[in-house]
């Protein structure tokens, strides 16, 4: 009897140390996923023609705009978009950020084409320095502000509404987090509550239980050296 109980209880710790472990394992493997959007954020019709046209001639990727996110004042313009690149043949797929130049005639051609890795931003607090230099990038106002479902929208205002300072409109949902609970990486557009103040990108980690775990500043001019 009592090798049978030994047997036993050899076997239920193994079991309990083998779950402990799978549990650990789980949230330790617990990653952001991406989520692109369904349709562009974008509804500039020229600034959509202005990337259409500078893709053409671009083969690595198979780009879609998704939004928007700065504007440089050169002998021309650049133009900062956040789109999602695909493999061509394949369904891999990633958010990438695309600068265009679009010449004083009206020629578009993409300049750069580098990976977003948003992940970097979530869950951490980066402010903006004021002294920073933007390499003369003004971030752009979303033509479409508003890209998440009801329940997340709800989730945003509800985690947002007590902050002060910046008003932050989110752009897209960039990706999510499963685990005891669910965490969104929302890309937005922070708008100072000071007059005559210039507008920022940001990447805020919010909770389902309505808290903000990380609001970190984004600098456009990283993306273009």
């Amino acid at each position: 009897m009592k090798k049978i109980f030994g047997v036993l209880l050899v076997l239920t710790l193994a079991v309990f140390v083998t779950a402990c472990g799978s549990k650990e394992k789980k949230n330790e493997s617990n990653e952001f996923k991406e989520v692109f959007p369904s349709e562009m954020v974008e509804k500039d019709e020229r600034i959509i023609k202005v990337f259409e046209d500078a893709k053409k001639e671009y083969t690595g990727l198979e780009l879609e705009l998704i939004a928007t996110l700065g504007e440089q004042v050169v002998a021309g313009t650049n133009y900062m978009f956040l789109a999602k690149g695909t493999v061509p043949g394949s369904d891999k797929a990633s958010y990438k950020i695309v600068v265009v130049y679009n010449d004083l005639e009206g020629n578009s051609a993409i300049t750069k084409v580098e990976d977003f890795d948003y992940t970097k931003y979530t869950g951490k607090n980066v402010d903006y320095d004021a002294e920073e230099k933007v390499g003369g990038w003004e971030v752009a106002a979303p033509g479409k502000p508003i890209m998440l479902e009801e329940e997340v929208q709800s989730i945003f205002d509800k985690a947002t509404e007590t902050l002060t300072g910046m008003q932050y409109k989110p752009i897209v949902v960039l990706g999510t987090q499963e685990g005891d609970t669910t965490s969104y990486a929302v890309l937005c557009y922070a708008q100072p509550t000071v007059p005559d103040s210039r507008e920022y990108i940001y990447i805020l980690t919010i909770k389902d239980t309505n808290e903000i775990t990380g609001m970190a500043y984004v600098d456009l001019a990283e993306y273009n050296k």
